[in-house]
């Protein structure tokens, strides 16, 4: 039997790795072999476990593995290629590019709805001409994809749904009717006790209410109440003689006596500064103090507007003017409404803080209107909407992007932080006025396509028609939110000028193709790489194995559409993939015909060859990267399942081949010259 003989040589020879661990990690990727021969090809595995179970009649614990197909690209599974011709007759030439790129955005979020593999959506424009290049691969309804993807956005503006919208079912007909007698027991109750004479402040303790100095018949939550003691002639001190039902529920309620109120015409300017409430322009306090004190001097009923317009730091004051209209008594805090009642109409007041800031308001006209001090127990009424939830969360409000002018990114002042500017037209403003007005501090929702793209909560009542949306946002998130809004407001209809289907047969074929070029090359690597290595050939194919199997499992988990030109990559990388073994073989082949022992000359040759193998694929790598970044959708691809292949191949090549090499090598019979070395080769080591 031939047997190595070790040639004197200067070199010292390597240590022996005597240890458990490589043999054991050649059986871990043999199984992880295995293991990714089941992950990718399941219909292969599952058969087989469902065959042996059947055969022996026992369960052997094997799992069936999910069949989770690869992702294929139009060229391999059929699909659509479509061009769309945008109108841009409506748009300011300056501001197409970024209209372009909104009606971009839309189409490739209709798109992803579709759950296609990987669509491709791209942006032309020449010549005048504006397109929209869309790719939909394994589309089986291509016409209704062209009908939903040409549709005009549609932008929407949705509040919070608190209405049941139904009818109760009997089910539920019955909790309200329980839950009502009840409350009204409790408010008869209340009633009686204080037709007894008890302190009606003890009441309103016990059972929930208010005090009201002053509830006028013009303002609405107090209508019903000022409507009952009218008619009923009551006396003050005397308590109404019937429960009163009204919106909020169930009612006592006791005339303490006439009263007078007034309502007033105000104006306003706010200049809100740090540690105040809803402040989106905060400032330090003893500026904002500065701002409106020299103010004082320069105000006058005349030029009043326009100096609220420049001063104020709260966007919805600045846009009215300061404009608060007439305010009902109890409708503003105390501390505003007293500077208000105090200051001569016509005339502009000190400076006046409260939780929102410093302000100066000017009273443009007052009236006296009826009141009455009343007090009230309420005892609140229970309605479907408190015990079952709306179908939907969101309610149309009828305000839409047929309304909204145009959409920007501004920048904060103060802090360089940016936001979104929304300018409504005068249908939009008013709409928009309504809107905020009763939903302070509840959010309202802006949906594009039915889906909502931003969810900000109203701070106050917005007039004027402008609007903004903060919220720590990047740049690039500011200008994606302009950029959805301005593709539902503006109206850019698009107009399908090419269509090319590539049916499900001609992509069958292709992948057909494809598979039989990648196995054929597969089996010439294997073919090349055991005649010219022999044994470290072999286990080189091995380590290959585990390649290929790695290589489609990231394509499953990462979600990689395969396309002709991926798998262009994926051969060309399958090739690579041995690149490092033969370095790493020819350089073990030169240790053994130095002196060294087998063991000795294939650490060595890991060694030594790993400097050629790291910077031969890092220069690949960066290669791929560049066509990554700046090529079209296919040579993506091609670049993509590259930059995987490569980075596999030396992982496989250094780790997975060197440990079933320094397993192969502690078997006697594994060492015999011929398995490593041609005869010629051997007889220049002997």
């Amino acid at each position: 039997m031939q047997t190595w003989k070790r040639k004197k040589s200067s070199r010292p020879a390597a240590p022996m790795a005597k240890t458990w661990r490589t043999p054991a990690l050649a059986v871990f990727f043999l199984l992880l072999t295995l293991l990714m021969g089941a992950f990718d090809f399941p219909a292969f595995w599952n058969r087989g476990v469902s065959s042996a179970s059947s055969a022996t009649g026992a369960d052997f614990g094997f799992a069936k593995v999910s069949e989770t197909p690869f992702r294929l690209g139009l060229d391999l599974q059929g699909g659509a290629h479509l061009v769309y011709e945008a109108d841009m007759s409506q748009i300011d030439p300056a501001e197409r590019d970024e209209a372009l790129q909104g009606v971009r955005d839309v189409i490739e979020r209709r798109v992803n709805a579709f759950g296609v593999s990987e669509p491709v959506v791209q942006t032309t424009s020449s010549g005048g001409t504006s397109r929209v290049i869309v790719e939909l691969a394994g589309v089986l309804d291509v016409r209704q994809a062209i009908n939903e993807i040409g549709e005009t956005p549609v932008l929407e503006f949705k509040e919070v749904n608190a209405e049941v919208g139904r009818e109760a079912t009997p089910e539920e007909q019955k909790t309200l009717d329980e839950r009502n007698a009840a409350a009204r027991t409790k408010a008869e109750e209340a009633l009686a006790r204080a037709k007894r004479g008890e302190d009606f402040s003890t009441l309103i303790a016990e059972y929930g209410g208010e005090d009201l100095p002053a509830a006028t018949a013009s303002n609405p939550a107090y209508a019903e109440i000022i409507q009952a003691v009218s008619d009923q002639a009551l006396q003050s001190g005397a308590v109404l003689p019937n429960i009163l039902e009204t919106r909020e529920g169930f009612e006592v309620v006791r005339l303490l006596g006439a009263a007078e109120a007034k309502r007033m015409e105000l104006s306003h300017i706010l200049v809100c500064f740090e540690g105040k409430a809803l402040c989106q322009n905060p400032i330090p306090p003893i500026e904002a103090n500065i701002i409106l004190t020299n103010l004082k001097s320069e105000l006058t009923a005349e030029n009043f507007a326009e100096k609220a317009k420049e001063v104020s730091t709260d966007y919805s004051t600045a846009a009215e003017g300061g404009y608060l209209g007439w305010v009902e008594p109890g409708a503003t805090v105390p501390a505003f409404e007293l500077a208000a009642r105090t200051t001569p109409v016509g005339q502009v007041s000190d400076v006046v803080e409260t939780e929102y800031g410093y302000h100066m308001i000017l009273k443009q006209a007052e009236e006296v209107v009826p009141a009455f001090h009343v007090q009230r127990v309420v005892i609140p009424s229970v309605s479907l909407n408190d015990i079952a939830a709306p179908e939907d969360a969101w309610k149309n409000t009828g305000l839409s992007g047929k309304q909204l002018t145009r959409a920007t990114v501004q920048f904060d002042q103060q802090t360089s932080s940016p936001f979104v500017s929304l300018q409504f037209d005068g249908e939009g403003g008013d709409l928009f006025a309504e809107l905020t007005k009763r939903n302070v501090g509840q959010a309202i929702a802006i949906f594009l396509d039915g889906e909502p793209i931003s969810i900000p909560v109203v701070n106050e009542p917005i007039y004027g028609g402008q609007a903004v949306i903060t919220g720590g946002f990047t740049v690039e998130e500011a200008k994606l939110l302009a950029q959805r809004l301005n593709a539902g407001a503006l109206p850019v209809p698009v107009h399908l000028v090419s269509q090319q289907t590539v049916g499900p047969a001609l992509g069958a074929v292709s992948l057909q193709k494809s598979l039989f070029a990648g196995l054929l090359g597969f089996a010439l690597v294997t073919l090349y790489m055991i005649f010219m290595y022999r044994l470290p050939g072999l286990v080189a194919v091995l380590a290959l194995l585990l390649y290929t199997g790695l290589n489609l499992a990231f394509y499953k988990l990462f979600g990689v559409t395969i396309t002709l030109a991926g798998v262009a990559g994926f051969i060309l990388s399958l090739g690579m993939a041995v690149d490092a073994n033969v370095l790493v073989f020819e350089r073990m082949k030169e240790e053994i015909r130095a002196g060294r022992d087998l063991r000795g000359a294939l650490d060595e040759a890991f060694k030594r060859a790993w400097s050629a193998i790291r910077d031969g694929n890092f220069t690949t790598l960066i290669a791929a990267g560049v066509l990554y970044a700046f090529s079209s959708s296919f040579i993506k691809g091609f670049a993509l399942t590259l930059t995987i292949g490569v980075l596999l191949s030396m992982f496989t090549a250094l780790a997975v081949t060197h440990a079933y090499l320094n397993t192969a090598i502690r078997a006697r019979f594994l060492r015999a010259p011929p398995l490593y070395l041609s005869q010629r080769a051997k007889r220049k080591a002997s």
